[in-house]
């Protein structure tokens, strides 16, 4: 018995093991030789069989465990034969919100479907983590910018607008990882106006390094025609909750040096002093930020303190879920006062971003749509109403606010129809077979049931099994068997158990295990 406990100890520590020799089993063995194997390991393996509670006999329990939860699911075990241990790991891993997500369509799905479908949303995940390493790699950076301009027409009408492409931008970036503490980037930009046919051009170097335990330094280098810009910069970590960066930059305005301080006041505030001192501008900013540790709320304000533009805003972030935030910046300058409200919605996946940003200013109105995956960017702004203009009506206030509401209205549409068509259909296709399935998942009570009663007992036969497998998860109660039997009563009175009529009996085992919440 100590032999075998740690054999089975040593050999949970692989990451890849075969889970059929985990149970002593062939391949292929059926869901009631996995569950007797199951029960026959735990006598041998479970910390309270064996009385003592070591790191290594808990080790080997969890895999047996491990085996018994993959093996004893249909789904699971013909992912498991496809994939291996590894599919299996990364199809558990999903978050729960692709969980929550998958729920609805699981209850009613087959096991095939369901099969299928967590084969998609893995390869999803597969294709996920690998635009995400080859972001890491190469730190791909890239931006591609229209703006645009609807000004009204020469009548003033609200729909009647003279559009016109105001210029262009391109730029794009990518960063190698020469040694381990040094990185090198290169980058190019362009910018086109439309009016003139005039553009410019910038190429951009880059270098970072690590060159002591909490200090990086940074080199950049921009050359734009004959007169390049350079700039060092040294970031240091003072202390854990302190850092300090000073920039020295050299260009065609002459030279300027700036120091900024970003310390943690507390766990969740956070403050920022910056101060700049060149040959052509002098400037002090000041920031506080409040964050929130349970949810993504946060607020900030700031000051720009420089001659002729200061400055003086607030920014308000609210995270209601999760892929969803709202922005809402009011500020205060030398040109006047200006509002924006921004909304940011990101995809299950995470990579795809979508921003909407609406500003009002005194005698503007401008809309700015983004979308943005894994370091590339698609910008457009879109300007309404032209500060040359005057001041603008109401009704120009109105449609902004209509074009910055309409995006996500349209795309929660879209999304909710195309989640209703997809599981009309999936619980249609469940349905039928169910229906013609219903006598051995559901054995019926009376001959002249009708056959909706029937379908919604079999879909709920198929909620229980998935929420069994959820209760087996938890190591917890595990009932192994338990029947139900309809009896009819031909007696008014005067009646025993001998005399009911016994009609049929059912598999209510699942049901009950459905009942389970967290036992011990």
């Amino acid at each position: 018995k100590n032999q075998k406990c740690f054999s089975a100890s040593h050999m949970a520590n692989d990451d890849d093991y075969d889970l059929w020799d985990a149970l002593n089993l062939q391949r292929g063995a059926s869901v009631e030789d996995v569950r007797l194997a199951f029960r026959e390991l735990s006598r041998l393996y479970h910390p309270d069989k064996l009385g003592r509670d070591t790191e290594g006999e808990r080790a080997a329990f969890m895999r047996v465990h491990r085996a018994y939860r993959i093996l004893s699911d249909t789904t699971l075990r013909s992912f498991y034969d496809r994939y291996g241990l590894p599919g299996v790991t990364m199809a558990e891993s999903l978050s729960d919100e692709e969980e929550e997500e998958g729920a609805e369509e699981d209850v009613a799905s087959l096991p095939e479907n369901r099969l299928q479908h967590l084969e998609v949303r893995v390869r999803r995940l597969v294709r996920k983590h690998e635009e995400l390493r080859a972001q890491r790699l190469l730190g791909i950076n890239g931006s591609l910018l229209l703006s645009m301009s609807a000004s009204p027409g020469a009548m003033g009408e609200l729909f009647n607008r003279r559009y016109r492409l105001y210029y262009s931008a391109i730029s794009h970036s990518v960063q190698i990882q020469i040694c381990e503490r040094l990185r090198l980037g290169l980058g190019c930009a362009a910018q086109v106006h439309n009016a003139t046919g005039a553009g410019a051009s910038k190429l951009m170097f880059g270098a970072s390094s690590n060159v002591a335990p909490g200090t990086n330094v940074r080199l950049s280098l921009n050359v734009t025609g004959s007169t390049p810009e350079a700039e060092v910069s040294v970031m240091r970590s003072v202390s854990p909750h302190c850092t300090v960066q000073q920039k020295l930059g050299f260009g065609r305005e002459g030279r300027s040096l700036s120091l900024i301080l970003t310390p943690w006041l507390t766990r969740t505030l956070r403050g920022s002093l910056s101060g700049s001192l060149g040959t052509s501008d002098r400037q002090l900013n000041f920031s506080l930020m409040k964050t929130s540790l349970s949810c993504g709320h946060s607020a900030r304000i700031f000051a720009n303190m420089q001659p002729g533009v200061g400055e003086v805003g607030m920014l308000f972030k609210y995270k209601p879920i999760k892929g969803f935030s709202m922005k809402l910046a009011p500020s205060v300058s030398a040109q006047g006062w200006s509002v924006q409200a921004t909304c940011a919605k990101a995809t299950s996946d995470g990579l795809t971003k979508l921003h909407w940003a609406l500003q009002v200013r005194a005698r503007s109105l401008a809309l700015r749509f983004t979308v943005a995956r894994c370091g590339l960017r698609f910008v457009l702004p879109l300007e309404l109403w032209p500060q040359s203009a005057g001041p603008f009506s109401a009704s120009e206030l109105g449609l902004a606010a209509f074009l910055w509401i309409a995006p996500p209205l349209v795309l929660r549409v879209l999304h909710s129809g195309y989640k209703t068509i997809r599981s009309a259909f999936a619980r249609q296709r469940s349905s039928r077979h169910l229906t013609q399935n219903s006598t051995e998942i559901a054995p019926r009570a009376d001959e002249g049931e009708d056959e909706s009663a029937a379908q919604q007992r079999a879909l709920i036969a198929g909620e229980a099994v998935r929420r069994r497998r959820d209760e087996e998860a938890c190591d917890g109660l595990v009932i192994l068997a338990a029947s139900y039997a309809w009896l009819t009563v031909e007696a008014a009175s005067g009646t025993t158990i001998q005399d009911l009529d016994v009609q049929a009996y059912q598999d209510v085992t699942d049901c009950l295990m459905a009942k389970v919440r967290h036992s011990r």
